[in-house]
């Protein structure tokens, strides 16, 4: 099974399946152990970690304040211990997760945290590190996503407003998608104004195309200016 499957699209880590040895990761050892470093694999380099508490971290900037955003990562342990991944710096308090050994040496074990940045955040760190055991542990395909619902993102909210203030009856957003008001409990108010339409188009235009509530609020904006 190829962990490096899955679409790394949206992914902020920079080297995170370690092509480029450690580049882009800050390593630390004790001065008895041995300093992170890659190893081959299927052709491809892993992480590898073998002294306690040896570890590679990685700050991101440019994140959102007030933005969810998921760590996840692949684990395998050489004999016993295990790894752990975790989130520091980003407006709250660390977060950590451990991937143990499975049912071999080979067997990998993917393992994720959720974090939410703070009113101000712009950067995270991110980090590995080895914990107690004997023998090496190993990491691969790291990635750091914006994971907020959809109906929480900045962008659609903003869209969702401006639709509905359009309208006698209001529209309503979940977390996933909107809910357009029914044809005869929605007309246009007679308030609305050209200026109005165009704002609400700027925020629809503004929402990320890749977003399935996209289509929806193409589909208001439509029904204002029908």
């Amino acid at each position: 099974w190829d962990i490096r499957s899955a679409a790394d699209t949206g992914n902020l880590v920079k080297n995170g399946e370690f092509d480029s040895g450690i580049a882009n990761w800050k390593p630390w050892n004790s001065a008895t152990s041995t300093a992170p470093t890659t190893t081959q694999e299927n052709g491809n380099n892993i992480l590898r970690l073998l002294g306690v508490n040896d570890s590679v971290q990685q700050t991101i900037k440019g994140l959102q304040p007030n933005t969810t955003y998921t760590l996840e990562v692949y684990g395998k342990v050489e004999s016993n211990g295990y790894v752990t991944a975790g989130v520091k710096d980003y407006g709250g308090p660390d977060k950590e997760t451990k991937i143990a050994r499975l049912n071999s040496n080979t067997e990998y074990a993917k393992a994720s945290i959720t974090i939410r940045t703070g009113p101000t955040t712009k950067e995270a760190t991110i980090y590995l590190m080895k914990g107690a055991g004997t023998g090496a542990v190993f990491a691969d395909d790291v990635q750091f996503k914006d994971s907020t619902p959809e109906g929480e993102r900045p962008e659609v909210m903003a869209a969702t407003e401006a639709l509905a203030a359009l309208f006698t009856a209001q529209t309503s957003v979940s977390t996933t998608h909107l809910t357009p008001v029914t044809k005869d409990n929605g007309a246009i108010k007679m308030t609305t104004t050209d200026a109005d339409i165009a704002t609400a188009a700027e925020k629809v235009a503004a929402v990320p195309a890749n977003l399935k509530v996209k289509a929806t609020l193409e589909a208001e904006l439509a029904r204002a200016t029908a």
